[in-house]
C-alpha cells in the first residue's frame, strides 16, 4: 500500500511540475510584432537583386524573419513589445 501511495504522490508532483513550465506552443506574437517583422522582411527583400543573383540575399532575409518569429514566439517576452517594457 505504501509503495502505491509513494508512486501516486511522485506522479502528482511530476504533473504539478510539468504544469509550471510555459508551453511555447501557447505563446503567440502580437499583431504589432508580426507587422514589424513582415515590414522588415519586405524591406530587406526589396534590396535584393532579381533572379538567381539575389537568391542568397533573399534566403538571408527569410532566415532573419524565421529567427525573429521564433524569438517572438518563445517563452521569453518578445523584444518588440508595443509598450516598450521588454526592450533589450
Amino acid at each position: 500500500m505504501k509503495k502505491r501511495a509513494s508512486w501516486v504522490s511522485a506522479f502528482a508532483a511530476l504533473a504539478f511540475a510539468a504544469s509550471l513550465v510555459p508551453s511555447p506552443v501557447l505563446a503567440k506574437c502580437t499583431k504589432d510584432c508580426k507587422r514589424s517583422i513582415n515590414t522588415t522582411f519586405k524591406t530587406c527583400k526589396t534590396g535584393c537583386e532579381n533572379g538567381a543573383a539575389g537568391k542568397a540575399c533573399k534566403k538571408a532575409c527569410k532566415d532573419d524573419k524565421k529567427t525573429a518569429l521564433r524569438t517572438c514566439k518563445s517563452a521569453l517576452p518578445p523584444s518588440c513589445s508595443p509598450s516598450g517594457a521588454f526592450l533589450n
